[in-house]
Formats: structure tokens, C-alpha cells, sequence
């Protein structure tokens, strides 16, 4: 789905509104939502737990190759079972929408196609040029 960032991380108010969404679908939405970002959490979790006796077994002077590839099968094993579990998460928002709910946010996705979900928000806003609006002159340290 193409706009899996809006489903998963626009506010509910936002969804309602855009999408004339009833109460019902909202709170099924933010219980997906929540289910999905608290499996998230543990996952990383997990993921993290994994890396450090990875980390650990490569530093060694001669790694052994069995063990480094047995921990990182374990740590893609769990990443893949968390793109799935997203995935999970996004078709099955997705079917609590009706046909032209969906419709819908196809059309609102291309029509903010990279402008971000709310307006002043994205990629844009947190890599300004150093000494832009509101920081003052760029200054050289010799001064």
C-alpha cells in the first residue's frame, strides 16, 4: 500500500477527517496501530540483544564463522518477522476502510506525494541550510 506512512503514523483526528471515518474504524485503527508498535518495540528489543554477541564474536581476533553466521540468521530472522508483521499491521487497516475510504487516500497520497502527511512536516524541515532562518549569521571560527 502506498500510503502505509499516513495509515500508521497520521493522528486519528486527522484520518477521521480526511477519510470521513466513523468512530468505529478509528478505534479499530489505533488498537492495530498500538498492537503493531508495542510487537515493534519488543522486536527491536530483540534485535539489539542480538547484535551485541554479533559484535562481540567479530572483534575477536579470529571470529568463528559458524557462530557469527548462526547470530546474524537469528537477527534477520526477527527483522523479517517485523517487515511482516508491518505488513500485517497495513492490510489489515487497510480492510477496515471501505472501497472509497481507500480510493481516497490513494488520491490523497499522490496528491502529497513527498510533501509529507501535514503541512510543514517531512524531510525538508529538519536539513535546512546551516545559518538559515532564525539561526543568525554563519560565523568563522577565526573571527
Amino acid at each position: 500500500m502506498r500510503c502505509a506512512k499516513m495509515l500508521m503514523h497520521a493522528p486519528a483526528h486527522r484520518l477521521k477527517a480526511e477519510l470521513s471515518l466513523s468512530d468505529a474504524q478509528i478505534k479499530k485503527i489505533e488498537s492495530r496501530r498500538d498492537n503493531f508498535l508495542n510487537k515493534r518495540i519488543d522486536m527491536r528489543a530483540k534485535i539489539d540483544r542480538l547484535r551485541i554477541p554479533l559484535r562481540k564474536e567479530i572483534q575477536q581476533e579470529l571470529p568463528n564463522e559458524q557462530r557469527v553466521l548462526q547470530l546474524m540468521r537469528k537477527t534477520r530472522g526477527v527483522h523479517g518477522r517485523l517487515q511482516e508483521e508491518r505488513v500485517k499491521t497495513l492490510l489489515g487497516t487497510a480492510r477496515v476502510l471501505t472501497p472509497e475510504q481507500r480510493s481516497k487516500l490513494r488520491k490523497l497520497c499522490r496528491q502529497r506525494a513527498g510533501k509529507g502527511f501535514e503541512k510543514g512536516r517531512g524531510w525538508g524541515r529538519m536539513h535546512k541550510v546551516r545559518g538559515g532562518k532564525g539561526l543568525g549569521p554563519v560565523r568563522n571560527s577565526e573571527s
